[in-house]
């Protein structure tokens, strides 16, 4: 009887170890993630536990488990246990560095636009020179609505004299020169005398500049307390050339108080314009004729 009782006890040593033995082994159904790693959810790994009751934990209770440079720990085997409650690391054997791994990417595609207005304004600019008879003018007009009026530069004259501008025909060839105009006609033939001018002493130019479309002309009401000479002219737009071409001048133009526009001309654009000027001479009155000549230059 007394080894029947010891049998009997023995036996349930056995089945009690081997209980024990099927607990700290049981299957991988027994186990369920924590979801706590931050690896798990790339590499469908992390920490697993047994769903037996977490009381009682505490840090005294793990086994001291080695750490990778990372930080993560190596693979723990099978029975490490608290309290009867089987962990075990199911991850990758090979653990990742960062630099591999990396944080994770994110494209918010955050886009924050503020449009303004712009303006700018550039200040608009005339620039005129006047060269003629030994003389020379430089008038420049900055800003919007700004005029500039030049003063004559003192013994700056459009001189008509037959000693220094000389006599022409009426197609502007040079004829005679000198002051003895009816010397050369008899009493008989001097109320049938050719139409013969006195040139202005001098070719007159005009060098222009604007970053405004700008025009250019000349105003003249004539000579004389009655305005009884009137001024005569012809131009030729010279642009880049060292002298004009006598060919290519304009047709006749007389000049008036109102003025007689030149040209127009396209913003940024540099003009030179070559001028020559006369008045009348046959079966006009001996005397002293005086008046003005204008040059103007302007916007448009």
């Amino acid at each position: 009887m007394k080894k029947i009782l010891i049998l009997g006890l023995a036996l349930m040593v056995i089945m009690t170890l081997s209980f024990t033995v099927i607990a700290a082994e049981g299957p991988d159904d027994a186990y369920e993630r924590t979801g706590t790693d931050p690896l798990a959810e790339s590499y469908d790994a992390g920490w697993v536990i047994d769903v037996g009751s977490l009381e009682g934990w505490t840090s005294s209770n793990f086994e001291t488990l080695s750490q990778q440079e990372s930080g993560v720990s190596e693979i723990v085997g099978e029975g490490v246990t608290v309290i009867g409650t089987n962990v075990k690391w199911d991850g990758p054997s090979d653990v990742l560095p960062l630099s591999v791994v990396g944080p994770p990417e994110f494209d918010f595609e955050q886009v924050i636009n503020y449009e303004v207005n712009a303006y700018a304004e550039i200040p608009c600019y005339l620039e005129m020179n006047i060269f003629g008879n030994g003389g020379w003018m430089k008038g420049k007009s900055i800003g919007q609505g700004a005029v500039t009026d030049v003063e004559a530069v003192t013994n700056h004259y459009m001189l008509f004299h037959t000693n220094f501008g000389g006599v022409l025909d009426e197609d502007w060839n040079f004829v005679e020169q000198g002051d003895h105009l009816y010397s050369s006609f008899s009493a008989r033939d001097r109320n049938d005398m050719p139409a013969l001018y006195i040139h202005a002493c001098d070719l007159w130019t005009a060098n222009l500049f604007g970053n405004v479309p700008y025009g250019f002309s000349v105003a003249s009401a004539g000579l004389g307390s009655s305005n009884q000479l009137p001024i005569h002219m012809r131009h030729v737009i010279q642009d880049e050339l060292d002298f004009p071409d006598m060919d290519a001048f304009s047709s006749t133009d007389t000049l008036t108080a109102d003025g007689v526009e030149i040209a127009q001309f396209a913003a940024l654009h540099t003009a030179q314009i070559n001028m020559q000027f006369r008045v009348p001479y046959a079966n006009i009155a001996a005397g002293v004729y005086t008046g003005t000549v204008t040059f103007s230059m302007y916007s448009i």
